[in-house]
């Protein structure tokens, strides 16, 4: 049974929804324009999106734009907006936005570097589950 897979569709609707302020379809068009499913991949339309959907407090997408912002790849390299956004989105309980949080403060990267707080945002990273911080726990904070 089932419906056979349709990104082509799928992305019609969730652009209707999206066109509409839908928040959650902002966010998954910003995945499919970053993944190029259904549509051509588009790493400029998918930050556009993310913004969209991260300004309407949609932590994955704050997320995203964070990375975005980090990587300098489709965006102006910016370390204070990708805190900016991580931050937003650790808030609401992102782990993997906390472990980032963690790495920018461990480097000073858009923040004054702080080993007390990098390690904070390890440890409430590795409380929900967050791999990586738990392997930075152990690797750093021995």
């Amino acid at each position: 049974g089932g419906v056979p897979q349709d990104y082509e569709k799928a992305v019609f609707w969730w652009q209707k929804a999206a066109d509409q302020g839908y928040v959650a379809a902002e966010s998954i068009l910003g995945v499919v324009y970053a993944r190029g499913e259904g549509v051509p991949q588009d790493r400029v339309k998918a930050v556009f999106w993310y913004q969209k959907a991260a300004d309407q407090g949609d932590a994955a997408a704050q997320y995203a734009l964070g990375n975005a912002y980090y990587q300098g790849k489709d965006v102006p390299q910016d370390y204070e907006k990708a805190v900016f956004w991580w931050q937003k989105a650790a808030n609401q309980g992102l782990a993997a936005a906390g472990y980032n949080l963690g790495v920018a403060y461990l480097k000073g990267q858009g923040v004054a570097q702080d080993k007390g707080i990098a390690r904070s945002w390890f440890q409430q990273s590795a409380d929900k589950g967050n791999a990586k911080a738990k392997e930075a726990l152990q690797k750093l904070f021995r």
